[in-house]
C-alpha cells in the first residue's frame, strides 16, 4: 500500500508523542533501517501498517479522512487541571481507566457508571486536554510518553496518603535467604499486590 498523506500524518502523530523512527523500529520489533525505508518509500503492508496505527493509537480510516492535528502531547498537568481531577472521584477513576487503555464498555461493566455518564466524563477529560473522543467513544490520549503527576501535586499527594491502605497486607511470602553474617547493613523494599484506592472501590458495581 502507498500513500503520501497517510505516511505523512503518521509522521506528524509520531513528532506528536515524541516518538523517534528508533522508538517504532523496538516496538515493532524491527530495524531502524525498516522503519526509515517504510517512511521514505510510503509504502508497506496493511498489516504493518495496522501495528503502526496500533501503536501511535490512530485510526487509519480517520487518517484518510483528514490530516492530524499539529499538536504537543502533554508533559504534565496544572495544578488547577490535578484538583479538578481530584475533587470528583469519578472524573478521576475514568480518567485513570482511559490512561490504562480501558474502554468505555469495560468502565461501565465495572464500576457504577452508565454509557451518558462515562461520556459525559470523557468529554470533561477532553476538554482539559488528556484525550481525544472519537466515533463509537474511541478513546485516544493525548498524554506524552514522559507524562507525569506534578511531584507534589493534588494527585500525588492523594496517592501518598493511600499508602497505610496499599501496605495493609501481609506481604508474608519473601523469607530472608541469607543468614545474618551475610547480610549487608541494607534494606529493599519492593511489594507487589492487587490493590485498588478506595476512592476507586466505592464505585465498583456490587
Amino acid at each position: 500500500m502507498s500513500s503520501a498523506f497517510v505516511f505523512d500524518g503518521l509522521r506528524m502523530h509520531l513528532k506528536a508523542r515524541d516518538m523517534t523512527y528508533a522508538d517504532l523500529a523496538r516496538a515493532l520489533k524491527i530495524s531502524e533501517a525498516t522503519v526509515k525505508r517504510i517512511f521514505a518509500t510510503k509504502n508497506c503492508t496493511l498489516e504493518r501498517l495496522d501495528e503502526i496505527c496500533e501503536l501511535l493509537q490512530v485510526d487509519l480510516a480517520e487518517l484518510a479522512r483528514r490530516a492530524p492535528r499539529d499538536y504537543k502531547l502533554i508533559n504534565q498537568l496544572t495544578l488547577a487541571q490535578e484538583q479538578e481531577l481530584i475533587a470528583e472521584p469519578a472524573l478521576l477513576l475514568v480518567a485513570i481507566c482511559a490512561i490504562q487503555q480501558m474502554r468505555v464498555d469495560e468502565m461501565v461493566e465495572l464500576y457504577e457508571l452508565d454509557e451518558a455518564q462515562c461520556v459525559k466524563l470523557l468529554l470533561r477529560l477532553e476538554r482539559i486536554g488528556i484525550l481525544e473522543v472519537h466515533e463509537n467513544n474511541r478513546i485516544r490520549l493525548r498524554l506524552a510518553r514522559t507524562f507525569a503527576w506534578n511531584p507534589d501535586g493534588p494527585i500525588m499527594r492523594y496517592a501518598k496518603s493511600q499508602t497505610p491502605d496499599f501496605f495493609a497486607h501481609g506481604f508474608d511470602r519473601a523469607p530472608a535467604r541469607l543468614p545474618l553474617e551475610q547480610r549487608y547493613p541494607l534494606s529493599v523494599l519492593l511489594a507487589v499486590r492487587y490493590w485498588e484506592p478506595a476512592l476507586f472501590k466505592a464505585l465498583r458495581r456490587r
